[in-house]
């Protein structure tokens, strides 16, 4: 009877160390995306570019592109908007060993100049991101929009169109 509670002590500390663990993976992620969600008010291409592990992806509107190309989108991007408000909420994580699976929903308001107009641009989505636990902590290995709507004026626009 000893070695079976003695075993089962065992069981116990094996499984609750791992949802430790978890949860301390879990809370580094979040950081993760609190740090994004800086980096991108700040409008700091190169603080986003230290959150992506190599190899990075980023697809939007069907179309994947490397680390060096979303950056470069990005960073046309942070040169036309004027954010006033930009937010990700993190609304599920999944931690497998050295990788990590979350879903998002991002709100992001501002000013948009197109030709010498101001508009009120206003976009709301989803996304499925994939994160790796390297030596540097956990960083973005792909991220993909799963549905966004853009408005602009109050009116919808194709996401990408602009």
């Amino acid at each position: 009877m000893r070695g079976y509670k003695q075993l089962s002590l065992l069981a116990a500390i094996i499984v609750c160390g791992g949802a430790l663990a978890s949860s301390k993976d879990e809370q580094s992620i979040h950081h993760v995306y609190a740090k994004l969600v800086t980096a991108m008010k700040d409008k700091s291409v190169s603080e986003v570019a230290a959150l992506e592990a190599p190899g990075f992806t980023d697809t939007e509107n069907g179309k994947t592109m490397k680390a060096d190309e979303a950056n470069n989108m990005m960073k046309q991007e942070f040169a036309l908007v004027k954010f006033s408000i930009f937010d990700i909420k993190v609304t599920s994580v999944k931690v497998s060993g050295a990788t990590a699976t979350a879903t998002t929903s991002f709100r992001f308001t501002g000013k948009v100049v197109v030709g010498s107009k101001p508009h009120t641009l206003e976009a709301t989505g989803t996304t499925s991101d994939t994160l790796v636990k390297t030596s540097k902590g956990w960083l973005f290995q792909t991220t993909k929009d799963t549905g966004q709507k853009v408005k602009m004026d109050g009116k919808t626009v194709q996401a990408g169109a602009m």
